[in-house]
């Protein structure tokens, strides 16, 4: 029976199951779910992993492209700030009177939300900047000044104003491409 099985399944590997398996797992699917479309239990694809060197590196990249959008993408709200509904339920206590003149007691609960407005990260904006542009932003050292950072020419011959444009349009261009949430206001101007 466990020849019959482990043929079953060694039959069914191909050269096309480490790319879908690194697609599905680069789209956020968790292994089961891996699992369950490829027909195989959990035992097979961890034996997979561990005999079949390109099966193992399709699931480490597939699982590290996901790990890094979905950083990325937190990173891009954080640093462009963003909006969310606290929801919150406030008790309180009260007294009832009767018809009869008794006073009874009891509690009432309301829920509550509220708009919660969290700012852009100046940090973030700074790494990711720093991330996507590094010829302008990165860090950049000179062993002949002492280690200390500077600032490529082309940007310190920029007025501030030109730098702030600069800024604002590389901002308004990065809310445009990313389908992140944003913040209910319109392009800075």
């Amino acid at each position: 029976m466990a020849d019959k099985r482990k043929n079953q399944y060694s039959d069914i590997y191909n050269n096309t199951i480490p790319k879908q398996v690194k697609k599905l797992l680069k789209l956020g699917w968790k292994v089961e779910e891996v699992c369950d479309f490829l027909d195989i239990s959990r035992v097979t694809f961890n034996n997979w992993k561990r005999e079949k060197p390109e099966f193992r590196e399709a699931v480490r990249a597939g699982e590290n492209q996901f790990a890094t959008e979905k950083v990325e993408l937190k990173l891009i709200k954080r640093a462009q700030g963003y909006n969310y509904t606290q929801t919150s339920e406030e008790v309180t206590q009260d007294v009832a009177v009767t018809k009869d003149g008794q006073q009874v007691p009891y509690t009432k609960t309301k829920t509550v939300k509220k708009k919660i407005h969290v700012p852009a990260n100046v940090a973030a904006q700074k790494l990711f900047l720093a991330a996507h542009l590094p010829e302008i932003y990165g860090d950049k050292l000179d062993i002949t000044s002492g280690g200390q950072q500077l600032v490529r020419q082309d940007i310190l011959d920029l007025t501030p104003q030109e730098r702030a444009e600069r800024l604002i349009k590389m901002f308004n261009a990065m809310r445009k491409v990313n389908s992140v949430e944003q913040p209910e206001e319109e392009e800075i101007e």
